[in-house]
């Protein structure tokens, strides 16, 4: 038995040593979505707006928006709790694309958004300054309140 043993250690230490996968580093595009909802988190303003390009963009499913609008936008959504997931990054010399799934609870114009995982589109562009927050798309339906149902006799709704 001690010959078995031996003759495997042998063998373990002649064949030279094991490969061991190192930690992959975050892509820049992940990185740079992690800051950017740690900061709305924490209602780090400033670093935003230093963070955004001045050409910088949204689209959500009310209207579009600049810069200073989103800012707006993004004071008035009070997150305290978020979750990221499936984030997918594209990469070339001078862009970041990012996709990535948010579940958040958040309120756009007085509008409830529904709490579940939802589908966002960032961009940053490269500048002299360092990567750039330069577009935005939120992919979570509004969630509008039906219609009033007509008062009993109400003739314009007949």
């Amino acid at each position: 038995m001690k010959n078995k043993f031996f003759a495997l250690c042998l063998v373990f230490i002649l064949s030279g040593p094991v490969p061991f996968a190192a930690a992959e580093e975050m892509p820049q595009g992940e990185t740079l979505v992690r800051e950017l909802w740690k900061n709305i988190r924490d209602a780090n303003w400033a670093q935003i707006e230093k963070d955004m390009a001045p050409e910088f963009q949204s689209v959500h499913e009310d209207i579009a928006r600049n810069g200073k609008e989103e800012i707006e936008l993004l004071k008035g959504l009070n997150i305290d709790q978020y979750e990221l997931s499936y984030i997918q990054a594209t990469q070339t010399d001078s862009l970041i694309i990012v996709s990535y799934r948010v579940m958040t609870e958040e309120t756009i114009g007085k509008l409830d958004l529904p709490t579940r995982a939802a589908m966002r589109l960032s961009g940053w562009i490269k500048t002299p300054e360092g990567w750039k927050w330069a577009f935005h798309a939120n992919l979570n339906p509004l969630q509008v309140a039906p219609p009033d149902p007509p008062a009993p006799g109400d003739q314009a709704a007949q």
